[in-house]
């Protein structure tokens, strides 16, 4: 019973860590059977440093296969970094060579009329394979998709991180005579369309306000970029902000979750 009871703990374990890093499964496995194999006086260090060095290698293998990691943090050449470090080691950083390209020249492009500014990507892709979801998303699963946060003020100073500790939940809401599309989709019964507010409400900071000139000019810029081909926003952000010229940034469906908290491209 003691050798089943460990055996589910296991693979428990397995899919868990497959599902938050892709290859957290395997790296999983290879600990125990280097624990079968050789006595370790500290066993608990054996899986993370192992991960860690897998971490450190995925780049080289994911870069055969056409992804490449996004910036792990920025510099005067590449004003883009992730808002939290976790969502990196998880591996959930990665995209298509081209779609780099395109967020690090948008994100030159900005700092012309702004220095200060640097964008700030959330969830990206896996590493490797082409359908492995990336969850909870519902794309995010081909290296062609990426998230990035809004601009916000904080005390009345710019910063490029968003309140929430992963990025999401800090919604700019519907306001009076603007169309409520989550309102819409609740009545619908999609009740996972704005499930992210509550849950990153007790989680988000103090002092924050979104920052719509330097909001809308990042979404212009990408909407101007040919090599993106779909942009998701919130429908009343979309007019509020009068970007009603560019078809590119589109409703996502009820089905998804809100995009009043962050902006979605894809080639």
């Amino acid at each position: 019973m003691k050798f089943i009871l460990s055996l589910i703990g296991h693979f428990i374990l397995f899919v868990l860590l497959t599902v938050l890093t892709q290859v957290g499964g395997v790296v999983w496995l290879l600990s125990r059977l280097m624990l079968r194999w050789w006595h370790w006086s500290y066993r608990w260090v054996v899986f993370p440093v192992l991960y860690l060095l897998v971490w450190t290698m995925l780049p080289f293998f994911a870069s055969i296969l056409g992804r490449e990691p996004m910036p792990l943090w920025a510099t005067e050449n590449a004003a883009v970094q992730p808002q939290s470090f976790l969502m990196v080691l998880a591996n959930r950083h990665y995209v298509d060579p081209k779609l780099k390209e395109e967020v690090l020249t948008v994100a030159q492009q900005l700092r012309v009329d702004n220095p200060d500014l640097i964008l700030t990507y959330l969830d990206a892709n896996f590493p490797f394979v082409d359908g492995f979801p990336l969850l909870p998303h519902r794309s995010h699963d081909d290296g062609e998709k990426l998230d990035l946060a809004f601009f916000y003020k904080r005390d009345g100073e710019l910063t490029s991180r968003a309140p929430a500790f992963g990025g999401y939940g800090r919604m700019a809401s519907a306001e009076d005579r603007e169309l409520d599309q989550a309102q819409k989709c609740l009545n619908k019964g999609y009740w996972q369309y704005s499930l992210l507010e509550p849950l990153a409400r007790p989680f988000l900071g103090s002092g924050y306000t979104l920052e719509p000139e330097a909001t809308q000019a990042m979404v212009r810029a990408f909407a101007r970029r040919k090599a993106i081909g779909k942009i998701f926003l919130e429908p009343h952000l979309k007019s509020r902000w009068r970007l009603n010229g560019y078809n590119k940034i589109r409703f996502h469906g009820c089905a998804a979750v809100r995009h009043d908290d962050h902006l979605h491209i894809q080639l």
